[in-house]
């Protein structure tokens, strides 16, 4: 084995234990790779069901189902101003083409 090959193998194995110890930080502070959604964050009364989230950007979101008409409204939260921002609207019905 030459010094090349020692130098790759010795990297190799730096790589593996800097993933390792970084799937074990991300364990540990119960993070996952993947957002996901949980039954927790979600409220639902009165046929309306609410929703916050981070976005991509990390700023939070609420999202508003109205069951009874079948609509989606997504607003963007200023926490420092307290307002929230009417920045999408779906019509649920159109969109899936429910009649």
């Amino acid at each position: 084995m030459n010094k090349i090959q020692a130098t790759c193998y010795a990297l190799f194995a730096s790589a593996c234990l800097l993933t390792a110890a970084i799937f074990m930080t991300l364990s540990q502070k119960n993070q996952s790779l993947e957002s996901s959604a949980q039954a927790e964050m979600v409220i639902t009364t009165n046929n309306l069901s609410f929703l916050t989230t981070r976005t991509n950007a990390g700023e939070e979101a609420l999202f508003v189902l109205d069951n009874t008409n079948a609509h989606l409204m997504i607003y963007k939260t200023d926490l420092s101003k307290k307002r929230l921002e009417l920045v999408g609207f779906e019509d649920l019905k159109k969109l899936f083409s429910l009649k």
